[in-house]
């Protein structure tokens, strides 16, 4: 009979390991938990009272903002000037003068500076537009000390100006009008990703092309 009661007393080994195990692995989550809260405490001291911008922390702002601008330039530009000297090519070949092809003085000649004049404002309306809205994001950012939709939407709105670039009044209202539509689609598919909104047809089988289509009608009866 002792020995009976002295078993039953004690717990059995199994379940000191299984306790020691459970308190090992809490006092493990805990110190990982430490862990990161001090890590988090130290980004947040290492950003300052500022939220972190889109770009690298070894990236400032402004040549962050001046980089995209003349990436987008050059692109846009090349572009462009590529367009021009294809044309060139084909009226040269309609015209049946092969030779001239090869003739870089009658390919990319200075009457045709139009086409590089135009490639410039093509240039600065694309990189004044990326540049300048990735400038004034960084500033509302830092202005409003916080990081939201209207940043967005307030710095695409003030970078739509590079328009201006273009001097052609027609060519404005084409462009602005394409625009339009993309960003009528844009908010579109955000709705309708988030099954906020959706239009009637949506659901066949590229049927949100079919009404992307439908929206850029307007583009083309008022393109002169």
């Amino acid at each position: 009979m002792p020995s009976l009661s002295k078993s039953t007393s004690s717990p059995p080994p199994r379940l000191h390991r299984d306790s020691s195990d459970a308190e090992r692995r809490l006092r493990e989550a805990e110190e990982r938990l430490r862990e990161a809260i001090e890590d988090l405490h130290r980004r947040n001291a290492a950003h300052g009272p500022y939220p972190p911008c889109d770009h690298g922390p070894d990236e400032s702002c402004a040549a962050h903002a001046i980089g995209n601008l003349c990436q987008s330039f050059l692109l846009s530009y090349g572009v462009r000037v590529g367009i021009g000297i294809l044309l060139r090519a084909f009226k040269l070949a309609r015209g049946k003068s092969y030779s001239s092809l090869l003739d870089l003085k009658q390919l990319v000649s200075e009457k045709d500076l139009i086409v590089r004049e135009e490639a410039c404002r093509v240039g600065l309306l694309f990189g004044g537009f990326t540049g300048s809205y990735h400038a004034l994001r960084c500033f509302l950012r830092k202005f409003r000390r916080k990081e939201t939709p209207i940043n967005a939407f307030l710095a695409g709105s003030v970078a739509g100006l590079s328009v201006l670039a273009l001097d052609d009044s027609n060519r404005r209202r084409t462009l602005a009008l394409y625009l339009l539509a993309r960003v009528a689609q844009s908010s579109y598919n955000s709705a309708k990703s988030k099954n906020k909104f959706h239009l009637w047809g949506s659901h066949w089988r590229h049927g949100d092309a079919l009404l992307f289509a439908l929206a850029c009608a307007q583009v083309n009866q008022s393109s002169p």
